[in-house]
């Protein structure tokens, strides 16, 4: 049987298109037909992809759809009678956004509706945590099971030496890291406000770095106006994107990766922070734990003052540090991606003969 996985955009920086490539050659590694169905490609990925308005379906195929956020690729299968496979990523719950982009709530819940309306009819529910497969259960998916997502952490590049230098000289207090979407799920007001603590109380020249897109300008801006009210527009930076190996030597030149994230799927900067040796912070919330493991300090209270001594104690304890990196080092052997590569094709495998 042919599989046909479908998403709606195909994005050489986004992590669910790389974990749908993943797929895409495990499968065919194994013997199996495959192509990718997507609503928009990237130009880089052109030839990997056939775009919706072009696909020409077979009876006999299989769906395997990767779900983050609703779309009219979404409607479409529904509207079919072949077989689904839901690979279930997570849809930030509409709350989030309620205050910050209200324009958002309606997409953001259409998404929230299309899983009700998929996962009852999905022959297996794909998903890469605990907590995403309870997700799964709850809408109605009778049959879940959970496959880490694809990740190739030999594929990250090295940290450029003259990056890493570059920027411990420049902050050269303690250095603490943050990555992913300036959201509100995200998030980062807390870090800025843990920050502005331990500034007053322990090191003015501590440094916050916050990389990623924005997806709230108004969160943004709220952001930035509180770096001010509490005197750190210096001390916080706001990279937007940055390229993988800038990436690397941020997580690098970092003394500390903390997260307080309130909604999270998985997190894989979690796992890059592990990669890169970073020591890691982070708030316990939806599926932080899981991912997270025993590689880092995991917080039940992310209070400014919890946060700001928590910091400082990882940060002056050379001995934690090293039992934590230890730890990662276990971790990381469950993304290994000969692992979970395996881990998916005997998920999928049953579907697929």
């Amino acid at each position: 049987m042919k599989l046909d996985q479908i998403l709606p955009v195909l994005d050489p920086h986004d992590a669910t298109s790389a974990h749908s490539l993943r797929i895409d050659r495990a499968l065919r590694d194994a013997g199996f037909e495959t192509e990718l169905i997507v609503e928009q490609v990237h130009p880089s990925l052109a030839g990997c992809a056939t775009l919706l308005k072009d696909w020409r379906p077979r009876p006999d195929s299989l769906r395997l759809y990767q779900m983050a956020i609703g779309s009219r690729i979404a409607d479409r299968i529904l509207g079919d009678v072949q077989p689904i496979i839901v690979d279930y990523h997570n849809v930030t719950p509409a709350r989030f956004f309620e205050v910050w982009e209200p324009h958002l709530v309606s997409a953001v819940e259409w998404g929230r509706t299309q899983l009700l309306q998929i996962a009852p009819r999905a022959a297996l529910g794909l998903a890469d945590s605990e907590f995403n497969a309870a997700e799964l259960t709850d809408a109605g998916c009778s049959h879940t099971t959970v496959a880490p997502i694809l990740l190739d952490l030999d594929e990250i590049p090295d940290p450029d030496p003259s990056t890493v230098e570059r920027i411990k000289t420049k902050h050269p207090g303690p250095c603490w890291l943050f990555v992913g979407r300036i959201a509100p799920n995200k998030a980062q007001h807390d870090l800025i406000s843990a920050l502005a603590l331990y500034r007053r109380h322990i090191n003015p020249d501590a440094h916050l770095t916050l990389i990623g897109n924005t997806s709230s300008p108004h969160y943004q801006t709220a952001l930035q106006r509180l770096t001010h009210h509490l005197d750190c527009t210096d001390n916080v930076t706001f990279t937007g994107p940055v390229n993988d190996q800038e990436l690397a030597s941020h997580y690098a030149a970092a003394d500390l990766f903390i997260c307080l994230s309130d909604h999270e799927g998985f997190c894989v900067p979690l796992i890059e922070a592990m990669h890169h040796h970073t020591p890691i912070i982070a708030y316990d919330s939806t599926a932080i734990a899981e991912t997270l493991g025993n590689a880092g300090l995991l917080l039940t209270d992310k209070r400014p003052l919890t946060v700001a001594n928590t910091a400082h104690h990882l940060h002056t304890n050379p001995t934690l540090q090293r039992q934590l990196d230890h730890s990662a080092r276990q971790q990381l052997t469950h993304h290994d991606l000969n692992t979970t590569r395996q881990q998916l094709l005997d998920a999928l495998t049953p579907h697929l003969t």
